[in-house]
């Protein structure tokens, strides 16, 4: 008798055998069971175990004729697994679930008799597919609707292709990245069946669904698992926001003009009408996602000129308006926003048994707009996930305030931008307001997202100051008593209402960057002439009113009238224009801050202990010393008190000393440190060097090795704790938009390479990782481990580059290594890291521009 294998062993016994033969095999001990199926060799021992099974037939009909309980008992003792499939099998169902996976992206936007077209079209198209290396991650990475899981699923086909005639490769495997649970080697390993020691594809789908911690692990994983198993090759998809490196991102190709135009035309079975070709629609003919929108927008009878969020927020309404649904439509639509608020409060799956009854979750499946795929409800399309959150916040289903929080908003955040962008101007504007009191973080990074994006009738139609003032009339703070005001001062409060908002939610930072009195931003003054328009702030006036009209604009009646501060500018009419001016007249007053290094730390922070030693320097000495050691309190006093003096006696006082830069506000900061300082002397923060040698010739060398490694280990560990408190104290509502903080706490590994002797002309060299702890709380003390190495720390330094790649800073994620040195005989090296990072996290939200630095 031939051998039997293991899937022929599985099919009799869960299906192939008679309800006899499958009660008779129950009745086996497991161990007896277990030794049968692992001799199936053929001859004697065969026949053998066949005649006693069918004799166990006979004594078992009696006492168990529940089949179905006998299966789940076989089950039990032979667990399924994908090995058990026959590999012809497994071929075709691969290709089953491929081609499922492209239905339901098409289904919602084709009609069904349309749909099979569309299908054979789409996987005819000739389009090369991506590159991806054994033994290497990719990520495509583009805006939504671009086209990133039809690429993957192409490289994933082609390697469906290339095992059905290579028996020698793994069959290629796709996760839903909210699917991979908690170990993606596990994931791997539990879709073939064995350790991935064959060439095998596998695709990570939809990788920032999951949040941008969670993806920056899952890449980790990825990128470990092909080291360990070099035959893989792994692409993942994902919008913008996701850390990776230059080598590791691939981009979306836009689709030709006339492969969309032909999308188009299958989709609605007919040509596009001549009158509909314009540079608007054009562009949104080479994304899949926007083609398929535009046909069905079409089909409805709409015309082809609208907006990118415009046109996808009607897609989700056309849809389930073709559905027809009658009376059950509004609880459908409650609930596609519920779901939606499920899927981005939380990374993991949502469960159908969790979300909803039998009756609930057959209603939103019968949408098109959701899939229930083996008990987890996902939308078809990331778009519907978007719209409905977005329709989540307008309704009220969910707070905006909870939404924008500082850990929830970097999930939330394409669906706040979707809202926005969707909504008329007072009503989108009314979210802005929200938005910014809730999270400046977020309202800058919702700005840029949706910059210069005009969605409804009304926006189009707003091209001058005099149509915002007809559109926004009398809904101003100050209602009617405004309006009748006149223009200027409806102009003016319209203007202030923006940069209130931001200021509040930039407590406790926001009198550092505007002028306030009483904790009241000060009266302006304003003077409108056509697009024109002069703003001025008052030297004492505080509200009310909030605003008044300027007589004129001419600078020398706006300063003999009291008022200072003048800036005149063309008025900010556009999209979200007034936000874009707000924003840009408080970054001039922060960049400031931050190039000073002055942003407020407790007292008890090295950051301001630093800036301590750097004022005290600089007020005794006029300049900065480094091999100074300590500085006599008594004579600090009284240099301090001589410039107090100055401070007193005038509206601002500054000093220019050595390069550095001392105003009013340092003279009084220093003032009220030194009236906590005891002792006779002010040491400086970090030891003097330890080597005094007449040849050496760089400052550096005064520190020896040891030395260097000792103060570094500090720095990093102080830098760490001051970022930390920059943000709680000056930025406490940005959270984890902030990526360092973020990801806080964090350990760090390193090495430091210090050279000597023959390579004087060699400052330290510095590499260290942050390694997140995933748990903890953020205040939790860093753990720092440097390795100290000389010339033989070269191999070292390239395991650990190896190990631990560069990647490049993006959204909401830091870049968690660095590379460089950090000088020790700067006056605030700790400081000068730490706003590094600061710099690095506001830019990519819109807080600084990409040319503010600090300066020690």
């Amino acid at each position: 008798m031939a051998r039997l294998s293991n899937a022929a062993v599985y099919g009799l016994v869960v299906g192939g055998l008679a309800d006899a033969s499958v009660a008779a095999l129950v009745n086996l001990y497991t161990a007896d069971l277990a030794v049968s199926l692992g001799v199936l060799a053929g001859g004697a021992v065969v026949v053998g175990i066949v005649v006693r099974y069918v004799n166990a037939v006979q004594q078992q009909r009696e006492a168990d004729r529940d089949r179905q309980g006998l299966l789940a008992r076989i089950r039990a003792l032979v667990p399924f697994s994908p090995r058990l499939r026959s590999r012809t099998v497994a071929l075709d169902l691969a290709d089953r679930q491929n081609a499922a996976r492209r239905q339901v992206r098409l289904q919602p936007s084709v009609g069904p008799e349309r749909l099979p077209m569309v299908l054979t079209w789409m996987a005819g198209l000739d389009e090369p597919t991506v590159d991806v290396p054994p033994g290497s991650v990719r990520i495509l990475v583009a805006p939504m609707g671009a086209g990133k899981t039809e690429q993957a699923a192409r490289w994933w086909e082609e390697w469906l292709r290339i095992a059905r005639t290579d028996p020698e490769v793994d069959i290629p495997i796709w996760l839903p990245a909210r699917e991979v649970g908690a170990s993606l080697e596990s994931a791997v390993v539990a879709a073939l069946g064995r350790d991935p020691h064959r060439p095998c594809r596998v695709v990570i789908d939809d990788l920032d669904s999951i949040g941008y911690q969670d993806a920056d692990y899952m890449l980790n994983q990825g990128r470990q698992l092909v080291r360990v198993w070099p035959n893989l090759a792994v692409l993942a998809t994902s919008r913008l926001g996701v850390v990776a490196g230059s080598d590791e991102t691939l981009s979306v190709a836009p689709w030709p003009e006339q492969r969309g135009a032909e999308l188009v035309r299958l989709v609605l079975g007919t040509e596009l009408p001549r009158n509909i070709w314009t540079h608007e629609t054009t562009e949104l003919l080479t994304s899949p996602l926007l083609a398929h929108a535009l046909a069905v927008r079409l089909g409805t009878g709409q015309g082809g000129t609208v907006s990118r969020p415009a046109l996808l927020a009607g897609l989700a309404r056309s849809i389930i308006e073709r559905r027809r649904l009658g009376p059950a439509m509004a609880q459908t639509w409650q609930d596609l926003a519920r779901l939606a608020c499920r899927v981005l409060d939380s990374p993991a799956p949502v469960s159908a048994i969790s979300f909803g009854n039998e009756a609930q979750v057959w209603r939103l499946t019968e949408t098109d707009l959701v899939v229930n795929a083996d008990g987890v409800l996902r939308f078809a399309l990331p778009v519907f996930e978007q719209h409905f959150g977005a329709q989540a916040i307008t309704e009220g289903i969910v707070a905006l305030d909870v939404a924008a929080s500082a850990d929830m908003f970097p999930r939330w955040r394409y669906a706040i931008a979707f809202a926005i962008a969707t909504a008329d101007l007072v009503q989108g504007e009314g979210l802005m307001v929200r938005l910014a009191q809730t999270n400046p973080a977020a309202a800058s990074w919702v700005l840029d997202e949706v910059a210069g994006q005009r969605t409804s009738s009304v926006d189009v139609a707003i091209s001058s100051s005099a149509d915002v003032l007809a559109v926004i009339g009398a809904s101003q703070p100050s209602g009617p008593q405004a309006a009748a005001s006149g223009a200027a001062v409806v102009a003016g409060g319209w203007l202030r209402e923006a940069q209130q908002a931001l200021l509040d939610g930039l407590q406790p930072l926001a009198p550092r960057l505007a002028r306030y009195r009483a904790d009241k931003l000060t009266q302006w003054g304003v003077f409108l002439q056509g697009d024109w328009i002069t703003v001025a702030e008052s030297r004492e006036s505080t509200p009310p009113p909030e605003v008044v009209e300027l007589p004129d604009s001419e600078p020398e009646i706006t300063i003999a009238a009291g008022w200072n501060r003048r800036q005149q500018f063309s008025f900010p009419h556009g999209h979200l224009g007034r936000w874009h001016w707000a924003r840009g007249k408080l970054r001039v007053p922060l960049a400031e801050m931050i190039r000073r290094g002055v942003l407020p730390v407790p007292s008890t922070s090295r950051l301001a202990a630093e800036r301590l030693w750097l004022l005290a320097q600089l007020a005794t000495r006029g300049g900065t010393n480094w091999l100074v050691d300590t500085i006599a309190l008594e004579t600090l006093r009284q240099k301090v008190a001589e410039m107090m003096v100055t401070v007193n006696g005038a509206v601002s006082a500054r000093w220019d000393m050595s390069g550095h830069v001392v105003e009013s506000a340092d003279v009084r900061w220093l003032e009220a440190e030194l009236a906590a300082q005891t002792g006779s002397e002010l040491t400086r923060p970090w030891p003097s060097p330890d080597l005094h040698h007449n040849t050496r010739k760089w400052a550096w060398e005064g520190y020896s090795p040891e030395l260097t490694h000792s103060i570094l280990t500090a720095v990093i560990h102080d830098a760490i704790v001051g970022y930390r408190e920059l943000v709680e104290l000056n930025f406490p509502r940005f959270g984890a938009a902030l990526g360092l903080y973020g990801i806080l706490p964090v350990d760090v590994e390193g090495i430091v390479t210090r050279y000597d002797d023959d390579h004087a002309d060699q400052d330290n060299e510095l590499l260290f990782v942050l390694k997140p702890r995933g748990r903890g709380k953020r205040s939790d003390t860093p753990h720092v481990a440097l390795e100290l190495a000389t010339d033989r720390g070269k191999d070292r330094r390239w395991q650990l580059i190896q190990s631990e790649p560069d990647r490049p800073r993006s959204v909401f994620a830091p870049n968690t290594s660095s590379n460089g040195s950090i000088p020790l005989y700067r006056n605030r090296p700790a400081t000068t890291l730490a706003y590094e990072w600061l710099v690095q996290d506001l830019q990519v939200i819109g807080w600084t521009g990409h040319d503010t630095r600090f300066r020690d």
